[in-house]
């Protein structure tokens, strides 16, 4: 989702579930609540630059920083302790050893012992109400994006689908872009009079010629890999032609010389 930052929009809030600090208005002063320290599980770790990627359980966080180390946030909610196995084989190299801190009530974040890993996989112990962030670093391989192939699929009122990047259509008709992957990711749109839209499909209805031009749709799979593409919708009034957008001139030569 190409988030980048973590906010808190409950930072001194007067309810006791959601605060991050207790706050005394009257000597200026706070505590530091549980949350201060399960915010920190998060964001002490995964740090800006770093990318999201999939996970198959869905109390688990996964994501790879720039310095090439994986952080893995695990949650219990449960009344039990659990145990957890992690497979770390889709990685051409990772390190010799997990660094683990552990977030338990009352108010806690600390370091615990390394984790050995064996043959690309690994073990943790998570209890009770708590919660578990690891680091492996030295992971090598995952950089290789692999990105989704997009259908460019659109239709003209009710009509069937077309696979196609260029539509036409006259004034007054409604319109669909939907193309797949329709699952697994996120969806982004932008256009022309500073259109943007998130989600997969993009309904118009009445269309006139202002909303003719290039919608680009950008889609992020579930690896945080990106692939896009890009359909050109012209609206066909004769008062109003379409005008192809101007690319800019990259072949010239623009740099400047020196002025004494």
């Amino acid at each position: 989702m190409k988030a980048n930052a973590w906010v808190d929009w409950q930072l001194a809030d007067p309810a006791e579930n959601w605060r991050t600090f207790a706050a005394n208005h009257k000597s200026q002063s706070f505590t530091k609540a549980p949350r201060f320290y399960m915010h920190a599980a998060f964001s002490r770790f995964i740090r800006p630059g770093s990318r999201f990627i999939d996970s198959d359980k869905d109390n688990t966080l996964a994501a790879i920083r720039e310095d090439g180390s994986l952080v893995l946030v695990v949650l219990n909610t449960s009344g039990s302790a659990a145990k957890y196995s992690f497979d770390l084989s889709k990685f051409d190299a990772v390190g010799s050893k997990v660094k683990d801190h552990r977030f338990t009530l009352p108010a806690a974040l600390n370091a615990d012992a390394d984790i050995a890993i064996s043959g690309k996989s690994f073990e943790v112990n998570v209890g009770a109400q708590s919660m578990v962030t690891m680091v492996v670093e030295n992971v090598k391989g995952e950089g290789q994006c692999v990105t989704d192939s997009i259908v460019p699929y659109v239709k003209i009122h009710d009509g069937g689908w077309n696979e196609t990047t260029d539509v036409t259509v006259n004034p007054g008709d409604s319109l669909v872009i939907g193309p797949h992957p329709w699952d697994g990711g996120r969806w982004v749109w932008r256009g022309p009079n500073d259109f943007y839209q998130v989600g997969r499909e993009v309904r118009f209805k009445n269309m006139q010629w202002q909303s003719s031009g290039i919608y680009k749709g950008t889609f992020n799979n579930g690896a945080g890999c990106e692939s896009s593409v890009s359909i050109k919708v012209v609206v066909n009034d004769p008062d109003h032609p379409y005008v192809e957008p101007v690319e800019p001139d990259t072949t010239q030569d623009t740099t400047a010389a020196p002025c004494f």
